[in-house]
C-alpha cells in the first residue's frame, strides 16, 4: 500500500513514496517488488510511467545507499538502475548523471578500471559533460597520470555531498599508491616533508603517525624522521631471459611463414 499525504502542500514524486513504503515495510525486498515490472514494458506501453515511478524509487533507494555509506546496496540498486537507463529508452530522469558519476567513482575506488571505461562508452556527449560525470572522468585521469595534488584538491570541491564517502575512499586509495612508492624510493625522509606528500595538514601528526605504524607499513617514527623498509623486499624474478628467448623464437617462426 501506498502512502497517502493529506497534506495540502506539495507531494513528493510518486517514486519517493514507493520507495519510502518498501524500505519501511520491508527494506529487504525491494528488488522483489520491483523486478517484474520492467519486463512488462515491453510489452504493454501504458506502463510506462509506472516504470518510470519504478526507476525514480530505484534512483531514490542508491542514493540513500550512497549517503549511509552502504557500498553493497548501492551496486545493488545501481544494478538494478542499468536497465532503465541503456535498454527501456525512456527519458532521462533529473537523478541519471548524478547516479552516473556515483557509480564511476565508485568502480574507481575499487579499482575496477576495466568496468570504468565500459561505462563511459555507453554515455552520450551530453552525460559525459555532466559535473557529476566529468568529475569521475577528471579524477580517473589524474590517478592514471599520477597527479595526486589534482585529486586532493578535487576532492575538497565535490559537485554534490553524496560524493563524500568515495571522495574520502579515493583520497585513502591515493594514498596508498604513495606510500607504496616512497617504503622503495626512500631508506629515510623527515616527517613534515612525508605528511606532505601524503597530503596530512601539519595539525594531522596523530593520523599520520597511526597511518604509519599500520600493519602494512609499519614504519619507524624517531627524532623527526620516517625510516621505510627500503631493501626489504623480495627481489621480484620476472624472467627476463625466458621471454627474450620465446620473443625471438616467435620472430623467427614469422620470418619463415613471411
Amino acid at each position: 500500500m501506498l502512502l497517502c499525504c493529506s497534506s495540502r502542500g506539495s507531494r513528493p514524486p510518486l517514486g519517493e513514496l514507493l520507495v519510502i513504503n518498501l524500505l519501511c515495510s520491508r527494506p529487504l525486498s525491494l528488488g522483489f517488488h520491483l523486478s517484474p515490472f520492467p519486463y512488462l514494458l515491453t510489452h504493454w506501453c501504458c506502463l510506462h510511467p509506472l516504470v518510470r515511478c519504478l526507476g525514480e524509487a530505484l534512483e531514490v533507494a542508491a542514493l540513500l545507499s550512497a549517503k549511509t555509506n552502504d557500498d553493497a546496496a548501492f551496486e545493488r540498486f545501481f544494478a538494478q538502475l542499468r536497465p532503465y537507463y541503456f535498454d527501456y529508452g525512456l527519458s532521462e530522469s533529473s537523478r541519471e548523471c548524478l547516479l552516473l558519476g556515483l557509480y564511476l567513482m565508485s568502480l574507481l575506488t575499487q579499482a575496477k578500471i576495466g568496468d570504468f571505461h565500459t561505462y563511459v562508452e555507453l554515455l552520450t556527449p551530453k552525460q559525459r559533460g555532466h559535473a557529476a560525470v566529468k568529475f569521475a572522468l577528471d579524477l580517473e585521469r589524474d590517478m592514471h597520470e599520477g597527479l595526486y595534488n589534482r585529486v586532493w584538491n578535487a576532492c575538497n570541491t565535490l559537485p554534490d555531498k553524496s560524493f563524500c564517502h568515495f571522495a574520502e575512499r579515493l583520497t585513502h586509495a591515493a594514498r596508498q599508491d604513495i606510500a607504496k612508492c616512497l617504503d622503495v624510493s626512500y631508506e629515510h625522509l623527515k616527517v613534515k616533508d612525508a605528511m606532505k606528500l601524503l597530503n596530512y595538514a601539519a595539525k594531522d601528526e596523530a593520523k599520520f603517525a597511526e597511518f604509519a605504524h599500520h600493519e602494512d607499513r609499519a614504519w619507524h617514527i624517531s627524532n623527526d624522521t620516517v625510516s621505510f623498509k627500503k631493501g626489504e623486499h623480495e627481489d621480484l624474478d620476472l624472467g627476463a631471459e625466458a621471454l627474450i628467448n620465446q620473443s625471438l623464437a616467435y620472430a623467427h617462426e614469422i620470418e619463415r611463414i613471411i
